[in-house]
């Protein structure tokens, strides 16, 4: 995904959860504060964040990151990022990419 992102110029926005900053990290989480992942999820969701953003530093590419804390599925009653984008997801089926564009 960097690699094609680098060659095409393109803004790569990820959405990501919280798993990174860890239980009892520090507060307000922010850009700035560091991330104390406690379990294996978090450890692989804050290398990959380290490692997108430290590319989007020295300006190999353009990248941002928006975490929410909120999940969105089936057995999800009352999302709050996952109601406004949980819909248009679950209207397409399979795992292939998919034009945004394209309802």
């Amino acid at each position: 995904m960097c690699t094609a992102t680098e060659r095409s110029g393109a803004l790569l926005m990820v959405m990501v959860n919280l798993y990174a900053f860890g239980a009892g990290g520090a507060m307000p989480m922010g850009k700035d504060r560091p991330m104390h992942p406690t379990g294996h999820k978090g450890v692989v969701r804050a290398e990959m964040a380290t490692m997108l953003m430290d590319a989007h530093a020295v300006s190999r590419l353009r990248a941002a990151i928006f975490r929410a804390s909120d999940f969105h599925g089936p057995t999800v009653l009352d999302p709050a990022f996952g109601a406004r984008v949980g819909g248009a997801a679950q209207r397409h089926h399979g795992d292939r990419p998919r034009r945004p564009d394209v309802p």
